[in-house]
């Protein structure tokens, strides 16, 4: 299988191969009460909240959703292409748990006015996030190319930057430096 070597487009593959087993997470929470957000909400940022169990307001939240999903997937992408792939679960975790933070922090509760009617549905929401984090972690460190991590054992001059070409060299070239003596 090829790798993949743009770190936007393994970032989108990556978190959507993560949202299948979290859309099925969450359809499951709903039916059985487990949960009591629905990403339908997400569909009032753009229309009135009497639309969005139709058919066109499902599909706007799809879009949220999936926009969202993906934005968080290629954040994943850049942490570990900036840190390496060691602990790719973990890194990929602690990006979905911040996207969770501000998704259910920001969005549901101060945009949309939606809060929780159990103290488990936001605990069930962030296990969703950490296994989409997990599987999206994974998913980049295995799909991406070498060339975009840091690892000890590959040669600098082939890495890919994250930013640029050696933007932060020639940057930082003219700054004087600022050594302090202590006594």
């Amino acid at each position: 299988m090829a790798k993949i070597k743009d770190r936007i487009t393994l970032g989108i593959i990556s978190s959507l191969i993560a949202t299948v087993p979290a859309t099925i997470m969450d359809l499951f929470a709903n039916k059985t009460g487990l949960s009591d957000y629905y990403y339908n909400h997400a569909s009032t940022l753009f229309i009135k909240r009497s639309k969005s169990n139709t058919l066109r307001g499902k599909i706007v939240s799809a879009l949220v959703n999936n926009i969202t999903n993906c934005t968080t997937g290629v954040a994943t992408s850049y942490v570990l292409s900036a840190t390496g792939r060691d602990k790719p679960i973990l890194k990929g975790i602690g990006v979905y748990a911040l996207s969770w933070l501000s998704l259910n922090g920001l969005l549901y509760k101060e945009v949309l006015d939606t809060k929780a009617r159990r103290a488990h549905t936001p605990i069930f929401s962030f296990f969703i996030h950490t296994v989409a984090g997990s599987i999206c972690g994974y998913c980049v460190s295995k799909m991406g190319d070498d060339s975009l991590f840091p690892d000890s054992k590959i040669n600098s001059k082939t890495k890919l930057p994250l930013v640029g070409s050696n933007s932060c060299n020639k940057a930082t070239a003219d700054i004087p430096s600022l050594d302090v003596k202590t006594n």
